[in-house]
C-alpha cells in the first residue's frame, strides 16, 4: 500500500476492546488477507473511508469513524487520517498504522504519539511486540 500510495488507516486492537467503534462501522468479521485490505482501501470501494479494526487475526469492521486527536501540535501538522490514527491511541491501548496517500509514508501511532517514516521491518517488529 505504501508503494502504491494507497491511503489506509489500520487499527490493531490490544487489551481494550473497541466494540463501540466496531459496531458503528461496517461489520466485516473476516480473516485478514492482503487482497481484502487492498479492496477495502481502494478509492472505488464504498468502504475505503475510515479505518479498519483488527482484533487478533480478524478484520472486525471497516469504514470506522475514529475520534480525532485534539493535540494542537498534531492538528497543525497532520490531516484527518493521521489525526484519527493518533486519536484512537489517546483513548485506548490500540496501535494505528497510517499510510499516507500523498507520500506513501507509513506512520505508527501508539499511546497518543506518532512515529513517521516507519520502515517495513520496524513495522513488523511493532506489530509483533503488540501481540505480546
Amino acid at each position: 500500500m505504501s508503494f502504491r500510495k494507497t491511503g489506509a488507516l489500520i487499527v490493531v486492537e490490544r487489551k481494550r476492546k473497541l466494540n463501540e467503534f466496531v459496531q458503528a462501522g461496517e461489520l466485516i468479521e473476516s480473516s485478514i488477507s492482503m487482497r481484502l485490505i487492498l479492496t477495502i482501501f481502494n478509492t472505488k470501494s464504498v468502504l475505503h473511508d475510515g479505518a479498519i479494526i483488527i482484533r487478533g487475526n480478524r478484520i472486525m469492521a471497516a469504514k470506522v469513524v475514529l475520534p480525532l486527536s485534539k493535540n494542537p501540535e498534531y492538528a497543525r501538522k497532520y490531516g484527518t487520517r493521521h489525526l484519527a490514527g493518533i486519536g484512537i491511541t489517546e483513548i485506548s491501548d490500540a496501535i494505528s498504522i497510517i499510510v499516507s496517500e500523498q507520500s506513501g509514508q507509513i506512520s505508527v501511532a501508539q499511546g497518543g504519539q506518532i512515529t513517521g517514516n516507519v520502515a517495513f521491518e520496524e513495522l513488523m517488529q511493532i506489530i509483533s511486540d503488540a501481540g505480546k
